[in-house]
């Protein structure tokens, strides 16, 4: 607990963006509201895939994100992993994130995000 006795408190929300596809797809949108920070797991079966980083901004307009993979310390704005990995963003004053898949093949894909305000 912090000094003084108060406590701190985050929301968090779990979202899919992808449920074992076996095709390229968009997947669902997460609105981003109040939160300011995203982790996404990328899991599957999948021998080949790339999974492409997007926004929305209050405008509308579709931007390209970076995301941060904790395991290899990179910086990136896709993927093209066949191991799980976890990204992590910075959604603060985004509208909406995207994960859009443009390549899969070989098993399915998995994507996960847990967001935290």
């Amino acid at each position: 607990m912090p000094l003084g006795g108060n406590s701190i408190t985050s929301n968090t929300n779990s979202f899919t963006f992808q449920n074992a596809i076996t095709s390229i797809a968009q997947g669902n949108i997460f609105t981003v509201g109040a939160f300011k920070t995203l982790s996404v797991n990328i899991y599957g079966t999948a021998t080949a895939r790339t999974v492409q980083f997007y926004a929305k901004n209050t405008n509308g307009d579709l931007i390209e994100i970076i995301g941060y993979n904790i395991t290899t310390g990179t910086l990136a704005t896709s993927t093209s992993g066949t191991t799980s990995e976890t990204w992590v963003f910075d959604i603060t004053a985004l509208n909406q994130i995207i994960m859009n898949v443009s390549v899969v093949s070989g098993g399915n894909l998995t994507i996960n995000g847990m967001a935290v305000s």
